[in-house]
């Protein structure tokens, strides 16, 4: 249920020079952190635990079930939803909501990419 992150996961991460703040696009399988500040910190994969919280971006704090809930995300897939931590800190319900932790801001050099690898079907 805990993992680094490594190759061998569906999850890239990538430490990047940042020269302009206005190039990078969020979406719901790509997030970006100020790597200045986390630098030697570690990065967690895993799924959910109970009475896990996120402080939401630019919103409040929230208990996970309560935004699983809010954002009616199926009871059937929150279990393998996976959430990214920066030590304990929740960062990220990936593909879903990031938080207001570890924001760039104009003074940030570097930056951590984080992305979800979507899995290609084939009949």
């Amino acid at each position: 249920r805990t993992s680094l992150l490594t190759s061998n996961n569906p999850y890239t991460h990538n430490k990047l020079n940042l020269t302009d703040y206005s190039n990078l696009t969020v979406n719901d399988s790509i997030t970006f952190y100020d790597f200045d500040i986390i630098e030697d910190k570690q990065l967690i994969v895993r799924t959910r635990n109970s009475k896990e919280k996120i402080k939401l971006f630019n919103g409040p704090t929230k208990p996970l079930k309560k935004y699983f809930i809010d954002a009616k995300i199926p009871q059937e897939i929150r279990q393998s939803v996976p959430l990214f931590f920066i030590e304990n800190t929740l960062v990220w319900i990936g593909g879903f909501q990031r938080s207001n932790h570890y924001k760039i801001t104009k003074s940030t050099k570097q930056i951590l990419k984080i992305e979800l690898k979507r899995k290609t079907i084939t009949n």
